[in-house]
């Protein structure tokens, strides 16, 4: 999925006619970090489900 995301966003600035890798390193940071957030988030999540269950 970053891969799609990069790819994305060299496409947006080609078509604008400004290259520059700047945008797409935000776009990745951006996209990592609320990753790592979702994942966190469903970690705790089935971790309370699991010790509830048992």
């Amino acid at each position: 999925a970053i891969l799609h995301a990069v790819f994305a966003a060299i496409a947006f600035m080609k078509l604008m006619g400004n290259i520059s890798f700047m945008p797409v390193i935000i776009v990745i940071i951006v996209y990592t970090l609320i990753y790592i957030v979702f994942a966190l988030i469903a970690f705790v999540h089935s971790n309370k489900l699991i010790k509830k269950t048992i």
